[in-house]
């Protein structure tokens, strides 16, 4: 998971700061998490769903006194229900249901309108507070007629809210945006103040700083590869749409970190922008032949990093304009 920094600057300068990045990162992870925990109990939340559905269709009746004083027609009367209730369920599942109106009881937050102003003007929320408010308010029960199709997907998510522990995820989302989460800062000096205290200067500093670690050849190979949406991802992607099945062995992936550091030393250090050029370079070929190509399956090796980028990389003045 990443944040983009490029739009957050120091405050007053367009208004939100770098604690924004932060926040952002952590809601990201938030909802990163909750995602993969409704994976987990989706199947559990669909059965449970399921059933509270069948007792809103088919509600329970009190025992009828004969049943009590007579234990064979209380098992009758059971397993007549259970029939009953089995197909039911069949019909449910086969969707001949859900325009049926049913009566569902749901909770609905009693909490007053309100919004926060700041000098900025009116700001959106980015934490909902009206979930941080809603035990001092309180929940208010109801029942409304909705439809099965409606009443099924609503419990279902009712379901998945019970199953979900949301404090554990909240820990494990803070837990992982500080192991894995990165924040690409453009322009640093948007958001840091110059050395001599009197605030950034954008058309004077620099992008690099001397507070910050140049990027190295295992930062890049990580980049490459490892977030969700890496560059090799993105262009493996790219070139299937034309038929092409692209892959990187890795040693291509450590030559390609490589020249990227190499020019990045040599020239101006622009850091992971690097390696968008350095790819587009190696693939400009595969990629503007791709349609017309015989050998749909190609795999990019270190030799091939090698040629296509080894002239470039030698006449620094050219690789200045093209890297």
């Amino acid at each position: 998971m990443k944040v983009e920094a490029s739009k957050y600057t120091e405050v007053g300068y367009v208004g939100r700061d770098v604690e924004s990045m932060v926040r952002d990162l952590v809601e990201m992870s938030i909802d990163m998490i909750r995602e993969e925990k409704l994976d987990e109990v989706a199947e559990r939340a669909e059965q449970a769903a399921e059933e509270r559905v069948l007792d809103l269709l088919l509600p329970a009746s009190p025992p009828h006194p004969a049943e009590l004083s007579n234990p064979a027609i209380e098992a009758q009367n059971r397993e007549q229900a259970s029939r009953t209730r089995d197909k039911l369920r069949a019909q449910l599942r086969e969707g001949k249901l859900d325009q049926r109106v049913v009566e569902v009881e749901v909770r609905e937050r009693s909490m007053p309108a309100f919004e926060i102003v700041s000098s900025q003007g009116v700001e959106e929320m980015d934490i909902n507070v009206k979930d941080m408010l809603s035990g001092f308010f309180g929940q208010q029960k109801k029942k409304r007629k909705m439809t099965v199709a409606e009443a099924f997907d609503y419990l279902i998510q009712e379901e998945e809210s019970r199953l979900i522990d949301m404090d554990q995820v909240t820990r494990s989302a803070v837990e992982r945006a500080e192991q894995m989460g990165i924040i690409f800062v453009d322009e640093i000096d948007k958001i840091a103040g110059r050395e001599s205290g009197h605030g950034p200067d954008v058309s004077r500093e620099g992008v690099q700083r001397d507070e910050m670690t140049s990027l190295g050849e295992a930062d890049f190979v990580r980049i490459l590869t490892e977030p969700k949406n890496a560059l090799i991802k993105q262009y493996t992607a790219l070139l299937e749409t034309e038929g092409v099945k692209l892959s990187f062995s890795e040693d291509a992936v450590a030559t390609l970190a490589r020249f990227a550091a190499l020019v990045n030393e040599q020239t101006e250090n622009i850091g992971a922008r690097r390696l968008h050029t350095i790819l587009e370079k190696v693939l400009d070929d595969i990629s503007f032949e791709a349609p017309e190509l015989k050998k749909k399956t190609v795999k990019i090796d270190a030799a091939y990093v090698h040629k296509q980028l080894a002239d470039i990389v030698k006449n620094q003045d050219l690789s200045r304009y093209i890297l």
